[in-house]
């Protein structure tokens, strides 16, 4: 894969591609009640992404944003 350095995207691309905006949506859908994780990828245009656990696919560390680690607007995944 050709890497293609950040500051070469547009500044939405940069916005879009940080891990603060990868937290923000994480606190969202954890708000709504999903179990989430923010993992980081190798995958320039999409370094960090959430996932969504379901059913009995827990999380492999305690990094993760459940209902209970939300707070009125957002949660704090690390």
């Amino acid at each position: 894969m050709t890497q293609i350095p950040i500051r070469t995207l547009s500044s939405l691309r940069a916005v879009l591609c940080s891990r603060g905006h990868a937290v923000r949506v994480a606190g969202r859908m954890a708000a709504a009640g999903l179990v989430v994780s923010v993992v980081a990828t190798l995958d320039p245009l999409q370094p960090w992404r959430v996932i969504e656990h379901r059913g009995d696919a827990a999380p492999v560390s305690g990094n993760t944003c459940g209902p209970e680690a939300a707070g009125e607007d957002h949660a704090v995944c690390a």
